[in-house]
């Protein structure tokens, strides 16, 4: 295997990586409100600081009657956009490797 080619498999990788963190992140963020969590939790505040950064402008796209299911959508749909971009651009990333 040639060295562009491992470091092309890398990158893809990282890119594969960082989507999946953010996608976590918003996720967990999502549970969280949905569950209460307890906002004064350093924990729920790294999240929180992770989601706010990784919710792609979607936090506040559907506004429903109860703030938990709110956050439950809009977040998770972030986190859905999040797995189906990332996946795709390691795809290409990776054909670029071929």
């Amino acid at each position: 295997m040639s060295t562009w080619r491992r470091a092309v498999m890398a990158l893809a990788g990282l890119v594969r990586l960082v989507s999946r963190v953010a996608a976590l992140a918003v996720l967990l963020h999502a549970l969280f409100t949905v569950f209460r969590a307890n906002p004064a939790n350093v924990w729920y505040q790294h999240v929180e600081t992770l989601a706010s950064w990784s919710s792609l402008g979607l936090a506040n796209l559907f506004q429903l009657a109860d703030p938990r299911w709110t956050a439950l959508v809009n977040y998770g749909l972030a986190a859905v956009v999040w797995l189906a971009v990332g996946s795709a651009l390691a795809s290409l990333i990776r054909r670029a490797a071929s």
